[in-house]
C-alpha cells in the first residue's frame, strides 16, 4: 500500500474486521469465509492502491511553472470521499462502491 492516500493502517483495520465477520458468519467453512473476504476486499484494496498511484503521478508530474497548473489542485476531500466515508461495520458483506476513476488503470 503506497502511503499517499494515508490508508495503510485503515486498510489493515478494515481487513481485520471484515475477515473476523466472515469467519464468525461461516465458522464451519473457513475456506468459504476467505473466498467471501477476498470477493469483498480485493476491489476496494485495488482501488485504494490505484488512487495512491494517481496521487503519486499527480505530484511528480506537476510543474508549478508549466501551463497546466490545474493538475496540482487535487481536491482530496471530494476525490476521496468514497474512501474515507466507507462504513466497514455496515458494509462488511457488501461489494464496495468504487468510483470510476479508481477503477481505471491508466491516466
Amino acid at each position: 500500500m503506497l502511503p499517499n492516500a494515508g490508508q495503510g493502517a485503515a486498510q489493515a483495520f478494515e481487513d481485520a474486521y471484515i475477515l473476523a465477520r466472515w469467519l464468525a458468519a461461516l465458522p464451519a467453512d473457513p475456506a468459504a469465509a476467505m473466498e467471501n473476504f477476498r470477493r469483498i476486499r480485493i476491489p476496494r484494496v485495488h482501488a485504494v492502491q490505484r488512487s495512491s498511484s494517481t496521487i503519486v503521478r499527480t505530484k511528480h508530474d506537476y510543474d508549478p511553472r508549466g501551463p497546466n497548473t490545474a493538475r496540482a489542485k487535487v481536491d482530496a476531500v471530494e476525490a476521496m470521499t468514497w474512501l474515507w466515508g466507507y462504513d466497514v461495520v455496515a458494509a462488511w458483506d457488501q461489494p464496495p462502491a468504487v468510483p470510476a476513476v479508481a477503477r481505471s488503470h491508466g491516466q
